[in-house]
């Protein structure tokens, strides 16, 4: 690889002072999506994986880590609902605003490695072909798919620039277990009480009752994480500790 990477070089954004909003993790309570990335990491760093060398795991946290960076400035200063003047959700983003979002956070991804600039672009052209299966508009199908052309080509141009490039079988391993960490993440930050679902054939339970959130995937050891958020009744700051386990556990 062309750049070394440490964790111990990730910034803790929770030390900054940002004033950020996104997930609604209830009507009152808003989290940013850079909490919902940072938690993301967590759990990539915490899932048993053992279908990937142990060097590849790295390069999976720091593409978790980063992966919606790119929502920094959006959030910063968020469009907002008309008659509430509360920030938008990330299902109420237009597709040119998730475009740009999307692009940046790829840009920023790269600034630490090309192999996790190149996981984050395959994540967005993943999100991006969600948003497209949902859509029955022409205009923001076009838009899309253009984006998805142009993402190919970084893509090409980031390949090149990875000295040690993972096989192909090992970048599709680490783009399935950053979309399972994204969506663990996700559901947890929308407080969302049991979900199931499928990821590229891996099936999915998430229960969460108060403060315990209970997973399907097998963990190393359970985790405690503290989540952070903004309340929307007086603008303070939000917090929740939350415990993560494994159903059989």
């Amino acid at each position: 690889m062309t750049q070394k990477m440490s964790l111990s070089k990730i910034p803790d954004f929770h030390k900054n002072s940002y004033t950020l909003t996104m997930i609604y993790y209830n009507s009152q309570t808003i989290i940013s999506q850079l909490t919902h990335a940072h938690l993301s990491r967590v759990i990539a760093e915490s899932l048993i994986i053992t279908d990937l060398s142990t060097n590849l795991i790295l390069p999976l946290a720091i593409a978790c880590h980063y992966h919606d960076h790119g929502w920094k400035t959006w959030e910063e200063n968020p469009s907002t609902r008309p008659h509430t003047h509360h920030p938008l959700d990330f299902q109420e983003i237009d597709p040119t605003t998730h475009i740009k979002i999307w692009t940046q956070s790829r840009e920023i991804a790269t600034t630490q490695h090309p192999l996790v600039g190149y996981l984050v672009s395959k994540h967005t052209i993943y999100l991006s072909n969600l948003r497209l299966n949902n859509t029955t508009d022409k205009t923001d199908s076009t838009t899309l798919t253009k984006f998805q052309k142009n993402e190919i080509q970084h893509q090409e141009s980031l390949r090149s620039k990875i000295t040690r490039l993972p096989s192909q079988t090992e970048l599709k391993k680490l783009q399935h277990y950053l979309a399972i960490s994204d969506y663990i993440s996700l559901m947890i930050c929308l407080n969302t009480n049991h979900h199931e679902t499928i990821i590229n054939n891996t099936p999915i339970k998430i229960h969460q009752n108060n403060h315990k959130v209970t997973i399907s995937l097998p963990l190393k050891a359970p985790l405690s994480y503290l989540l952070r958020g903004t309340s929307l009744k007086n603008k303070d700051p939000w917090t929740k500790q939350i415990n993560i386990e494994c159903l059989t556990e």
